[in-house]
């Protein structure tokens, strides 16, 4: 009898078939990492599959954020710059208290955190392409110690030191170096994202940034150094070949204020005095001749140019007069009475070196420095000496100028060739006003502000406008579209905030910016030597005008009520107060007084204006009000200097124990 044919179900198919359908399945995984566009990360990063399918949160906000500046193939990103400024003032606010950041504050610190950004990389460049030498060892010892902090701060030692142990005491050291081990990678791992080669990585990128720094600040110092000498021996020239007045040239040129104003001239200055500026510069103002210019003489401060004009040499009969005076002038200074017991004569003994030196100084002879001591406790006839020998004489100082000063200005030459670009509008306009030691373009940073805010303006009609139609569409919306609806509005509601506050600080930043123009004028005007009575004009009908627009400016700002800060009710009362508004600017100030109790900087602009309050308030409650908040005001700027005070002897407590400590360590000479 012929048997029925069984159905295979699905299952037993599988189980039929499993080994090709395992073959099957693994040839198409290994295609996909290679070839296909979603399998693995090499396959979707390789062959257009989405390339942040496996960034981090992190990385993949870095990248989708805007480009703050371009260097190269370099770009700084608004992500990483924004993050780095936030953690900068969450700091300063935790180490002050109250303080209120102020636009002007947030900006600069931006720049700054973008500039540190780019010239690090611009260092690091620079380095490897300089084929700057970087031993393993320093690599290593940095490692080190920054994994003894890293730990210590956990609570861990990676100490291994053995010294006079037991061995029990020797074995639970290295079994707890072992978890202090692994804890540090766990923390490399876990808290930082990195291995250990990673972090190595980035101290020697670190060293390599210090090590370019300080062929730069070399550098800049060398050119400073060789500025000045050049400029020195051109005055000499100037006087001895060309033959200009040395005292006029003293007056005109000389880096040394006190003595310029007299024609360079120093009188009666003692060899005591001299040796303890530097025994070179005794040695020039004691053995030169008189009335002879002589050439430039190098120390560490700067370049001298002496002409000894007269000189007293410890000799003849005044000399042994005045040595009495000159003897109990030194036991005063000693501390030595005379009724205490005499002690021997001691002699000093000299070297060679140091007797072949003395020799050298007009006055002083060998056989004098190995003479007794002359008087009590040490008193040598070379130190009366030195106090007696006078010399008077004029000199021309040519001090270099700031190094630091110069190391910038190679830094942004550097830049320049590099083409950094800054692309972000903000930091542009910024860029402008932002190096205080430099020219200050006000107009043009004034100007691109005023471009940023023409932009913002704009995006806040069209949130607005988005905003009232979400409103209108709420108010005749069906039941079951009313919770979709009013959850858009409140998100398009916040848009209009969020425009509003972005659109108060730019008015805020360029009315400061105009303030500063402001005074920038004023001074100009004041310390002009031949005022042109035309052009002061045209400047305070300028300064007026630019009055008149802060006002605008900061008035919308205040009215706006997503303002931030009171630091624009500072400047409205600062704008009513110099024009008289008494009554406005105490308003603008009492809510001033309110939020800042403990910022220094608020409190003290805060204590004039309320003097002017209690001066020129008419109305007699406001003007006892004002008394009352004023006396309050005093209190909290007692208790922010007092605060200031404790961190400043607190971070000065800190520094002497880190001295300390590195001294210990012999790392300090």
């Amino acid at each position: 009898m012929k048997r029925k044919k069984r159905y295979l179900t699905t299952i037993d198919y599988f189980r039929t078939n499993i080994k090709w359908f395992m073959m099957v399945v693994a040839t198409i995984f290994i295609a996909g990492i290679f070839i296909g566009p979603g399998f693995g990360s090499y396959g979707s990063m390789q062959c257009g599959g989405d390339k942040t399918a496996h960034l981090t949160r992190q990385q993949y906000a870095e990248q989708e954020s805007e480009v703050m500046a371009r260097m190269g193939d370099n770009e700084f990103r608004a992500y990483t710059i924004n993050q780095k400024t936030a953690n900068r003032l969450t700091r300063y606010t935790r180490n002050s208290p109250g303080t209120i950041i102020s636009p002007e504050q947030k900006i600069s610190v931006t720049w700054s955190m973008l500039n540190e950004e780019i010239e690090k990389t611009l260092k690091l460049e620079k380095a490897k392409e300089s084929n700057i030498e970087l031993k393993a060892e320093e690599i290593n010892e940095v490692y080190d110690s920054e994994k003894q902090n890293i730990m210590s701060g956990r609570g861990l030692s990676t100490s291994t030191s053995e010294g006079n142990v037991s061995l029990l005491q020797m074995a639970d050291r290295k079994i707890q170096a072992q978890k202090s081990e692994r804890a540090f990678l766990s923390f490399l791992s876990s808290q930082l994202h990195m291995s250990p080669k990673d972090f190595k990585n980035i101290i020697r990128d670190n060293l390599l940034v210090e090590k370019y720094t300080e062929s730069l600040n070399d550098e800049a110092k060398e050119q400073v150094k060789s500025d000045a000498k050049r400029e020195s021996i051109e005055l000499y020239n100037r006087i001895v070949s060309e033959g200009e007045n040395f005292a006029e040239v003293a007056e005109n040129e000389s880096d040394e204020s006190s003595s310029a104003a007299n024609g360079g001239l120093v009188e009666d200055m003692t060899r005591k005095d001299a040796k303890a500026k530097d025994d070179e510069y005794a040695t020039a103002l004691f053995t030169s001749e008189i009335g002879k210019v002589q050439e430039p003489l190098e120390l560490d401060d700067g370049f001298y140019i002496i002409k000894v004009e007269d000189r007293t040499l410890a000799e003849g009969e005044d000399f042994e007069n005045a040595k009495d005076g000159i003897i109990a002038e030194i036991k005063d200074e000693l501390g030595i009475t005379d009724d205490e017991e005499e002690k021997e004569p001691e002699v000093k003994e000299y070297s060679d070196e140091e007797l072949t030196e003395m020799a050298s100084t007009e006055g002083i002879e060998e056989d004098t420095e190995k003479e007794s001591v002359e008087s009590e406790n040490q008193i040598t006839d070379y130190m009366i000496k030195e106090r007696y020998e006078k010399v008077t004489f004029r000199l021309i100082f040519v001090r270099p100028e700031s190094y630091q000063t110069r190391y910038q200005e190679n830094l942004k030459a550097i830049k320049k060739e590099e083409g950094v670009e800054i692309v972000d509008p903000l930091m542009k306009a910024y860029s402008y006003v932002a190096d205080y030691q430099g020219d200050r373009d006000f107009d043009s940073a004034i100007e691109g502000f005023r471009a940023i805010r023409e932009e913002r303006l704009l995006t806040l009609n069209e949130e607005k406008t988005i905003w009232q139609e979400k409103e209108t569409e709420l108010e005749n919306a069906p039941e079951d579209k009313r919770i979709k609806l009013l959850e858009e509005t409140v998100v398009h509601e916040r848009s209009v905030e969020y425009a509003n506050t972005n659109l108060a600080q730019i008015d805020y930043l360029i009315a400061y910016y105009m303030q500063e123009k402001i005074a920038f004028v004023e001074n100009e005007m004041m310390t002009a030597e031949e005022p042109d009575e035309s052009a002061q004009e045209k400047a305070q009908s300028m300064i007026d005008e630019l009055h008149s627009e802060m006002r605008i400016l900061i008035e919308e700002a205040v009215a706006s009520e997503s303002t931030p800060d009171p630091y624009y009710n500072a400047m409205l009362g600062d704008l009513q107060l110099d024009a008289g508004e008494w009554v406005a600017a105490y308003e603008n100030w009492s809510i001033v007084a309110d939020y800042g109790e403990r910022d220094l900087s608020l409190l003290q602009r805060a204590q004039p204006a309320f003097n002017k309050f209690l001066e020129f308030l008419e109305d007699e409650e406001m003007r006892k009000k004002a008394g009352k908040e004023f006396d309050k005001l005093q209190k909290n700027l007692d208790k922010a200097l007092e605060i200031q005070r404790k961190q400043q002897e607190e971070w000065q407590a800190q520094m002497q124990k880190m001295i300390e400590e590195m001294s210990q360590e012999g790392e300090l000479e």
